[in-house]
């Protein structure tokens, strides 16, 4: 069996590649990667927020207990591409910036998520992509070469890929920006409530200012035009599985490490987390 997990934000733009997805555990990207990764909740694997990895209890006992350790022991072949966990970035301590976690025969990554000239931590080493280099376009040709040519063939194989799109700064690829210019977020009955009803709320929510349409439409056009080259990816991926000849013996997972709140109440991103 041949597995293939990709996770992102959640999609906004549903295109012919990519038509179902599964929900986060938690609205914040690492302890929602971990669970993931360790098939249990944040309050079990012990990685709460983004900013203390090297203090929680998944670094390191949760984390030599994740799928990915399980399978390279039952003999699988095991890669990740994009972001791992937030604190084995090139701004934390140095000792973080090229380590490899445990159970990843191959690991690619991101020291950094700049959109574009990313540094990538491949295998221990430091590489900085050119700064034309898109980066869901580097996770793409990085997953396509392992494939091609540093998988062992004889191996099945576990690939988890992590692009950062269509986080914050909402960047697409220069050759989808204006793609989808006019684009619209649906809005639902809670969006921008009458302030009688918005005080009812409890907590910060009674208390939210009034969300600006017209920017909500602006950085929702550009996080779907950010998911055009998710969508690439995946097609190429898929190619790519179905010319190794293992596409009915592959399983695809599609999930998301963040949740976004657009439209819901008033706000445009991600809510405060504790209310």
């Amino acid at each position: 069996m041949y597995v293939t997990c990709l996770v992102c934000l959640l999609p906004l733009f549903t295109g012919r590649r990519l038509n179902r997805i599964a929900r986060p555990s938690d609205p914040l990207c690492s302890p929602s990667r971990a669970a993931i990764l360790t098939g249990t909740f944040p309050h079990n694997h012990g990685l709460t927020d983004n900013s203390r990895l090297n203090t929680s209890t998944f670094h390191p006992v949760a984390e030599a207990r994740t799928v990915n350790v399980w399978l390279q022991h039952a003999g699988y072949d095991t890669m990740l591409a994009g972001k791992y966990m937030n604190g084995y970035h090139a701004n934390g301590p140095n000792k973080w910036a090229r380590y490899v976690p445990p159970g990843w025969s191959s690991f690619y990554g991101f020291q950094t998520v700049d959109f574009f000239g990313t540094a990538v931590n491949v295998n221990g080493v430091t590489k900085v992509y050119p700064k034309d280099d898109y980066q869901t376009d580097i996770i793409a040709n990085i997953s396509l070469d392992w494939m091609r040519q540093t998988h062992d063939k004889t191996k099945p194989f576990f690939m988890f890929l992590t692009p950062h799109a269509p986080h914050a700064p909402y960047t697409p690829a220069p050759r989808h920006q204006g793609t989808l210019t006019g684009l619209k977020q649906p809005q639902d009955p809670a969006f921008n409530l009458p302030d009688a009803l918005q005080q009812l709320l409890p907590g910060n929510l009674a208390h939210l200012p009034v969300v600006n349409a017209s920017q909500m439409d602006k950085i929702y056009e550009s996080r779907a035009e950010a998911l055009l080259a998710i969508d690439e990816m995946i097609g190429h991926l898929l190619d790519e599985v179905a010319a190794l000849g293992v596409e009915d013996n592959t399983f695809f997972f599609f999930t998301c490490d963040s949740t976004q709140s657009q439209p819901c109440y008033t706000w445009i991103s991600r809510p405060p987390t504790h209310l």
